[in-house]
């Protein structure tokens, strides 16, 4: 193998550990916020409907927020394409 190769195969590792560990971060926080509410509704059934919109609320924000970034990268990415290839 020559050294590019080894640099590629590097950067492919890396890249899906990185992406692997970012990953926990998010789980463990949604876990805690669905166990928050459950433990809530456990001890006050009647404001189930308020903890559960709010909830709903809050996960719609967040992949709202990851949406409008991932369509910001791919609008940059795809201007940088088109100055370098125009």
């Amino acid at each position: 193998m020559d050294i590019i190769s080894t640099v590629a195969l590097a950067s492919i590792i890396s890249a899906g550990l990185c992406m692997g560990i970012g990953a926990i971060g998010p789980g463990i926080g949604q876990g805690r916020a669905v166990s928050g509410a459950l433990s809530s509704i456990a001890q006050q059934p009647d404001e189930r409907n308020s903890l559960t919109r709010t909830l709903s609320r809050r996960e719609r924000g967040f992949w709202s927020d990851v949406y409008r970034s991932f369509r910001r990268d791919v609008n940059r990415s795809s201007e940088k394409k088109n100055t370098l290839t125009g």
